[in-house]
């Protein structure tokens, strides 16, 4: 028998096995969001017609919505983009859905200085806050130069192949580092946390693997220490940089931990990471990926883009056990036909879980761009819902967990049991022996839909006495979804 788990007080989510000692009638399920039917940034100025937020970032710091998100102007010659014109703007929201764009004042775009660019000329990159560092550099963004035209003086006489770290105290002032973070290409955005576990930084870099043809976008992992984020990454030992000038992007330098694998459909690439530490919940990390399937490094691949879960205990060795979308591409004709791209840092709001994302109509490799291709939405799900414990066989499902050992004095239930299912709890023995007052036949019976459920039995037993004692927990259910469970003082 293995030794017990100490669970604590902490919550424990059935997104794996971790837990899980024995399933029977019942199986681990995906949870898909609702999708909301809205565009939350509909271009409103001259700049933003070609396209607004196809690139974005999105920080909920102190009760305000701060998002970033690239726009370009519309050049109707060659009916595309105008990438010289390339802003990066700054929006707020109080309430995440309704947004304001504030007249910052720091560049004059189409001959007009009241407008909400705050940097100009770069690639999109993710935005997040150091807490650890002074008011002056509380906003941190990870850059390159994109454009050759000289559009801000913050990357004068910068390179368009070095990675930046840039520091703000608004997010609306930024100031360039004195050296760059790095001598490499790096592409498309980058996921940037702090990892409470181990008090360091991790940073997840793109990498672009070698596949004897076109290259396969993959993650690599860094972790920083807290108070290192203002210098160059260390590179590992016998890594050579890059010639000054020459543009050449991360390959095997750190380990790479996040890949497509032969379980993938043809020309699937990791495109970008897309990372979360899931506080609230043990031991546990999400990515919300976004899945290219090139058409390059795959004859059926569709060039398009989908949003695929990732899960990892540790933020190094990750599991997508699905393979399925959670977001995918809208249907022919709407603003998000062709590509899905989730925005960094989902938001915890009230009882519900906002991951934003945003569309595009053409797929990612095409000649042709829509005027204005641009969606940004949200996909919802109920609090710590990612996935089930399923079961609905005509006999009652069952799951039995490990033996574990947890601290607190009552126990919550997040389930759906909807109307006709039903839900009951047993504390036993981690050899499966009843304990007199909390067996499956004194549980009272849970129906309904509650992200907590008082989990109780006839007997009136509390689970205090049985806290710090070595248990297993047996859940029976039928037509229900059980999604995570915790002890609570």
């Amino acid at each position: 028998m293995s030794s017990p788990v100490d669970i604590g007080e902490r919550l424990q989510l059935f997104v794996d096995e971790r837990l899980v000692a024995s399933l029977r009638h019942a199986a681990l399920t995906l949870t898909h969001p609702e999708v909301q039917r809205e565009s939350l940034l509909s271009p409103t100025a001259p700049w933003e017609a070609g396209r607004a937020s196809a690139w974005s970032a999105l920080v909920h710091h102190e009760g305000r919505f701060h998002l970033w998100y690239d726009a370009y102007a519309w050049d109707p010659k060659i009916r595309r983009i105008d990438r010289a014109t390339h802003c990066y703007c700054y929006a707020v929201s109080q309430d995440g859905v309704h947004f304001e764009r504030p007249d910052v004042g720091l560049f004059e775009v189409d001959g007009i200085r009241d407008n909400n660019a705050v940097m100009r000329g770069t690639e999109g990159g993710p935005v997040f806050v150091d807490p650890f560092a002074p008011p002056e550099r509380r906003f941190r963004a990870i850059i390159r130069r994109q454009s050759k035209l000289d559009l801000w003086d913050e990357l004068v006489a910068v390179g368009t192949h070095d990675t930046w770290m840039l520091t703000s105290p608004d997010g609306m002032h930024w100031r360039r580092s004195d050296r760059p973070m790095l001598p490499f290409w790096l592409g498309a955005t980058q996921s940037v946390i702090w990892d409470d576990r181990l008090a360091k930084w991790v940073l997840y870099l793109r990498a672009h693997v070698d596949t004897g043809g076109a290259t396969r976008r993959a993650f690599m992992r860094v972790e920083v220490a807290r108070d290192a984020l203002d210098d160059p990454l260390e590179l590992p030992e016998g890594c050579t940089p890059p010639d000054p000038g020459q543009r050449q992007g991360l390959t095997d330098q750190w380990p790479i931990v996040l890949d497509a694998d032969d379980q993938d459909m043809p020309g699937a690439q990791v495109y970008v990471s897309n990372i979360i530490r899931y506080a609230r919940a043990d031991e546990l990390y999400l990515a919300f990926i976004p899945m290219w399937y090139d058409s390059r490094n795959g004859d059926d691949a569709s060039d398009m883009l989908e949003v695929q879960l990732g899960i990892s205990r540790d933020g190094i060795t990750w599991r997508r056990p699905w393979r399925r979308p959670l977001v995918t591409p809208g249907t022919e004709g709407t603003a998000s036909a062709g590509q899905v791209f989730p925005v960094q840092d989902p938001v915890i709001v009230a009882d519900e879980f906002w991951l934003y994302f945003h569309g595009l109509p053409e797929d990612h490799m095409s000649a042709h761009h829509e005027k204005g291709n641009h969606h940004l939405a949200r996909a919802i799900w109920k609090r710590d819902r990612f996935v089930s414990v399923e079961a609905f066989d005509r006999e009652a499902g069952e799951l039995t967990t490990g033996p574990l050992r947890f601290t607190g004095r009552r126990l919550a239930v997040n389930a759906n049991a909807g109307a006709s299912g039903w839900i009951r709890v047993a504390i036993e023995r981690p050899d499966g022996t009843a304990i007199e007052g909390f067996t499956d036949s004194e549980a009272r019976t849970m129906h309904g839909n509650r992200l907590d459920h008082d989990v109780t039995w006839e007997t009136g037993a509390r689970v205090s006495r049985l806290a710090g004692q070595p248990v297993r927990l047996r859940f029976t259910m039928q037509a229900s979804r059980l999604y995570g469970f915790q002890f609570r003082d």
